[in-house]
């Protein structure tokens, strides 16, 4: 049994070494693209050549027709939280907003952050920038957690921009661009975090830890037994 355990406990603590490199280079690829001199998004050629490896969270500009007809709507909480937001309007929608440039190609936006209560468009002003700054994202995989989406109630709970793009019946690209200027109004741009948490060297050494301490009880316990039958 203490070997199982010891087992388990290395186990745990190897994971979190593994995340810890994992995290750092993650880190260190998102201040190298801070830096980055924005791509200029034109045409659906531009996009075609866009990579997760070379271009998630490289900053971009792109201008388009924005098909606000086809908003989606992905359920979060605020990160970056306007003043004066009451607690209760901390928990709503971010606005994925398709965005049609010149050739037809169409790419979301990631507008930003609304409460529940203004998630109809009739609840708040159009607020459509002419020229969007932001970064390209690719959304995270669906996991065990996450809820079901409801595509005929354009309410999703992962960003997956081709299962929305199939719902609205068009064509889009399995990356977005999360919109980073704050601006007046809804939605509040600006939710993508830029500080990332990194506890995994503290986790990894927890873990190493209990397999110490367990091998020291374990000790402790044989010496005792043997006293026991040699006494």
């Amino acid at each position: 049994m203490t070997g199982v355990m010891l087992l388990v406990l290395i186990s745990l603590g190897n994971w979190q070494m593994d995340r810890l490199a994992w995290k750092n280079e993650l880190i260190a690829t998102m201040a190298q693209r801070d830096q980055a001199e924005p791509l200029s998004i034109k045409s659906g050629a531009d996009l075609k050549v866009l990579s997760r490896r070379d271009h998630d969270f490289h900053p971009i500009t792109i201008e388009g027709t924005w098909r606000v007809d086809l908003e989606q709507y992905w359920f979060a909480t605020a990160n970056n939280i306007p003043d004066g937001l009451a607690h209760r309007d901390r928990v709503g929608f971010h606005v994925l907003t398709p965005l049609a440039l010149s050739d037809g190609a169409i790419l979301y936006i990631d507008r930003g952050f609304v409460p529940e209560r203004l998630r109809d468009i009739e609840a708040r002003p159009q607020n459509l920038p002419r020229q969007i700054k932001g970064i390209l994202r690719w959304p995270d995989e669906r996991t065990i957690f996450d809820a079901e989406d409801l595509p005929s109630e354009r309410t999703w709970y992962v960003r997956n921009t081709i299962a929305m793009a199939q719902a609205s019946g068009i064509n889009s690209y399995p990356f977005l661009v999360e919109q980073t200027a704050p601006q007046m109004g809804w939605p509040y741009a600006g939710q993508s975090r830029r500080v990332l948490t990194n506890r995994h060297l503290e986790y990894a050494l927890t873990w190493y830890g209990f397999g110490l301490i367990l091998v020291i009880i374990s000790a402790l316990w044989h010496i005792r037994a043997y006293r026991r039958v040699n006494a």
